[in-house]
């Protein structure tokens, strides 16, 4: 993990008009069109405040060597928030490549624009603007007061997001921890009702030299985050920090062609980001950012008249970080091969321990497919052991695992391989790989549509009830613990820290909405357009726009932390609640959850559910799992969850004995099933075709499980499973949960 260093503005830049005007220097004069083609590429649509945006272009050239793009970033009221400019070479044929930073302190919002202007020769053109959102600065970020620290001093540490809940402490632990993993300090901090928080860690009089590792955990009422940590460098005296810049481009090319020229800096294994380096080849030098991982990349034109030239990157350092080059290596110059062009096709994300799907296209100069060549695929600069031939459409592909982190992803055409084409290699793609995905929800709007959610804000979807899932990207990286569709298109998702995703398109992409104050442990959508949340410190949110905006509501018990909801008609929600110390409740909302009463207190069956184990069939008919006795209870009330009668205890199952239950669904108004871990954390199944008045044993399920759900939409069920094996687990039933499938990983 890296300390992130912002991009510095090579040029002050303000706004004037539908134009940019460069602070000291005259304005063009005569603004022209767009050339065709002329677009700006963003690398997301969303960008978290307080991060940094990559972004590229095409068409702005005029074969001069000063040309320049302006950079700003508009708020929704138009004002300026961010500027920057970018050199463009005159050998990329009008492309060029930057980043921009995102301040921390602005208003999420999805109403954010990004213009640029190309000025090359006197002569202005701006491209169309380009919309992104940016959301919520992230939380797990932390602040050191200085990157660089002598032995007997001390740094302090800041960060957001550590909100006590309602009637519960929080508070952070702070802990330094030494090159070799040792923790050489620790401290706490109790957090400002905002979240805000601020400590100090003192580093020890005998501290060695090198990079340490600040690690924060914001600990609150049953949960525990932790924030990415953070790099210290301490020095003896205090100096700045050593840094490793290792080339990483291609080293080989056709005359007259172009290629790409990669450099890496790092400091102690960390990435430094927004600093300037400096790339040449032969006699030509161009200068780009680091990105988030530390890659600085630039196109840059072969030269010709010598078989062999020189290429190398520096680093000029600044007051953090010391400056360091690569020395300079040799660059085979190939004299009359075909130019070819490489671009990574391959996965952007992936899971941890899981196969990534790595692909790269490699045409002409025409973007004619060339067939039957090697390309080779690079991580951070290492070679795979892996690499693919292109087919009939130009396109290689291979697999590698790899795990939790980001990674920059190359790939590398050898022209040597024939003597008939260029050698070229491809932009460094960034590439996130989450950690297993440990699902701790899952929700099927249909027979067919599915979506589970689970750690790390990770959510998977499918369209084949279940046969197979696909990682979606998520713009959270808090836990999720629940997930409700109004329609087969949109759903909404909670989760910890108050988390609130929507999605219109059946959880293809899903959006960031602004959080509640407490933690999100259920969402339940009734209706077309209703949706209910509910979470810890009684908090209990109402939408009517499918969850896009929400309405405060209020609870009779604002101590007791929420636990499941169930609402089996638009005005009519049940759910259950628990104190914290051993008392829990259940309460029920008559106006689609605006307000809640207590209908039982006290009930000695409930003790604090899981995910899914309440489920109403009707206003008065309800279900629940309960895992306050041994063995575990089936509850039925049918009176809206006033009283509550025991249905089933499974004592005919002695595998460990039946003790934790954990999700519960209906298909209709008569079929459910239900998943129960046994004492050995095994999974089991039962189902009922009569509301739920008994149950049969169904088939045990293979696999010890920590966590599991279950959804049923027309006889269909889809269950999933953190499982301490395989890390996560589907498996579906066409029978209302009598028979299911044989697992599947998730």
């Amino acid at each position: 993990m890296k300390t992130r260093r912002w991009l510095r503005t090579l040029v002050p830049v303000v706004l004037t008009g539908s134009v940019f005007v460069l602070a000291g220097a005259q304005r063009a004069t005569a603004d022209i069109a767009p050339p065709s083609g002329a677009q700006v590429t963003l690398n997301s649509s969303s960008v978290a405040a307080g991060q940094v945006l990559s972004l590229e272009g095409t068409g702005c050239s005029q074969g001069s060597n000063s040309t320049i793009v302006l950079i700003a970033v508009k708020s929704p009221l138009g004002t300026t928030v961010s500027t920057t400019t970018i050199p463009v070479s005159a050998f990329n044929a009008g492309q060029w490549y930057g980043t921009v930073s995102i301040p921390a302190g602005i208003a999420p919002s999805k109403d954010y624009q990004l213009h640029a202007s190309c000025r090359s020769q006197g002569d202005v053109f701006d491209y169309v603007a380009v919309d992104f959102s940016v959301t919520k600065a992230l939380a797990a970020v932390v602040n050191l007061s200085t990157t660089s620290a002598a032995p007997g001093t001390s740094v302090t540490v800041s960060g957001l997001g550590c909100k006590p809940l309602t009637g519960q402490p929080a508070a952070v632990d702070l802990v330094l921890v030494d090159p070799s993993g040792n923790a050489v300090d620790a401290s706490a901090s109790t957090p400002q009702t905002s979240g805000a928080w601020s400590g100090s860690l003192a580093v020890p009089s005998d501290a060695g030299q090198g990079v340490y590792s600040v690690d924060s955990t914001c600990d609150k009422y049953q949960t525990s985050t932790s924030y990415l940590p953070a790099s210290l460098y301490v020095a003896s005296p205090s100096g700045v920090a050593p840094t490793t810049l290792a080339y990483e481009g291609a080293t080989t090319g056709a005359a007259g062609n172009e290629t790409t020229l990669i450099a890496a800096l790092t400091s102690g294994g960390v990435p430094v980001s927004g600093v300037p380096v400096a790339l040449t080849l032969g006699a030509t030098t161009l200068s780009a950012y680091t990105g988030g991982n530390g890659i600085a990349q630039v196109q840059i034109a072969i030269p010709s008249g010598a078989p062999t030239v020189k290429v190398s990157a520096s680093f000029g350092g600044d007051s953090g970080f010391a400056s360091a080059s690569t020395g300079q290596s040799t660059f085979t110059v190939q004299p009359g091969l075909a130019a070819t062009r490489l671009s990574y096709t391959g996965a952007k994300l992936g899971e941890s321990g899981h196969a990534l799907s790595l692909s790269a296209k490699l045409t002409d100069s025409s973007g004619t497919a060339i067939v039957g060549r090697p390309v080779s695929f690079w991580i951070t600069g290492q070679p795979l052991a892996v690499a693919g031939t292109t087919n009939s459409s130009g396109i290689a592909t291979a697999s590698a695992t790899l795990y939790q982190g980001t990674v920059s992803v190359t790939a590398r055409f050898d022209g040597n391989f024939d003597g008939q084409y260029a050698s070229s290699t491809s932009k460094s793609a960034l590439v996130t790989i989450l950690p297993p995905f440990a699902p701790s929800a899952v929700t099927c709007s249909s027979s067919t549509l599915c979506i589970s959610v689970g750690n790390a804000g990770q959510v998977d979807h499918s369209s084949d009830g279940g046969a197979t899932w696909t990682e979606v990207i998520s713009p959270t990286s808090n836990a999720l613990t629940s997930v409700s569709c109004a329609t087969t298109s949109a759903c909404v998702a909670v989760g910890s820290g108050g988390v609130i995703l929507t999605t219109t398109n059946g959880g293809s992409t899903w959006t960031l909405r602004s959080p509640a104050t407490n933690d999100l442990v259920s969402v339940a959508c009734p209706a077309s357009s209703l949706c209910v949340a509910v979470g810890a410190g009684g908090v209990t949110l109402h939408s009517t726009d499918k969850g896009t905006s929400w309405t405060v509501g209020t609870s009779s018990e604002p101590t007791y932390n929420f636990d499941e909801l169930t609402c089996p008609t638009a005005t009519k929600c049940v759910a259950t609640a628990n104190d914290g110390v051993g008392d829990s409740a259940t309460l029920a909302s008559t106006d689609g959850g605006l307000t809640w009463s207590v209908v039982t207190a006290s009930e000695p069956y409930l003790g604090p559910p899981g995910p899914d184990q309440l489920h109403c069939l009707t206003a008065t008919v309800c279900l629940a799992v309960s895992d306050d006795n041994d063995p575990s209870s089936i509850l039925r009330s049918i009176n809206g969850g006033a009283t509550w009668k025991a249905v089933d205890t499974f004592s005919g199952f002695t595998s460990g004995g039946w003790d934790n239950g954990t999700a519960l669904s209906c298909s209709n108004s008569t079929d459910c099933t239900a998943l129960i871990r046994d004492g050995n954390g095994y999974l089991l199944s039962a189902y009922s075709t009569d509301s739920g008045k008994t149950w049969s044993a169904a088939n045990f399920l293979p696999g010890q499980a920590y966590d599991a759900d279950v959804s049923c939409s027309s006889l269909t069920c889809v269950g999933v499973a953190a499982t301490f094996a395989s890390g996560s687990e589907a498996f579906t039933s066409a029978d209302g949960g009598q028979t299911w499938s044989a697992p599947i990983q998730l």
